[in-house]
């Protein structure tokens, strides 16, 4: 693994998500990421920005998304900043797992995914952005 970060910037329209896929697949196949790993990693990314896009910016317009992943003490890090609406996903409820699925209202299910799927997620609303930074887990260890 050569160690190089990975930065990327796309505009709030679900098209973009192809133009990410395909650098998020190249920047893995140049670090030579785990397919696991790797997949978990994109599931999460798209579930935070396909939730961004769709509900961060009620106003329209053209905004931003930037997203950075990096290699910090043995386990990959992601970060994710927009400035749309004020939203911390740590608030959001759980989902009724136990409940029939055709009684479950619909949405929540992907931030529990991320959630159940990673280490640790944080989140912070600096200079008018939100901030999430998602910690997955290094192959040998649960989530804490």
């Amino acid at each position: 693994m050569s160690g190089d970060d990975f930065s990327f910037s796309m505009g709030n329209r679900m098209a973009e998500l192809d133009r990410l896929n395909a650098e998020l697949d190249s920047f893995f196949e140049r670090e030579a990421v785990a397919q696991d790993t790797a997949f978990t990693i994109r599931l999460a990314v798209e579930e935070i920005v396909t939730n961004q896009i769709k509900y961060g910016f009620p106003s329209g317009g053209e905004h931003l998304i930037a997203l950075s992943l990096r290699m910090e003490d043995g386990r990959w890090v992601l970060a994710v900043v927009d400035d749309g609406a004020e939203f911390d996903p740590l608030k959001a409820p759980e989902p009724d797992l136990s409940a029939p699925i055709e009684g479950r209202p619909i949405g929540g299910l992907g931030l529990h995914l991320v959630r159940t799927m990673t280490y640790h997620v944080a989140y912070a609303r600096a200079g008018g952005k939100n901030v999430l930074t998602v910690y997955f887990k290094k192959a040998t260890e649960e989530k804490k």
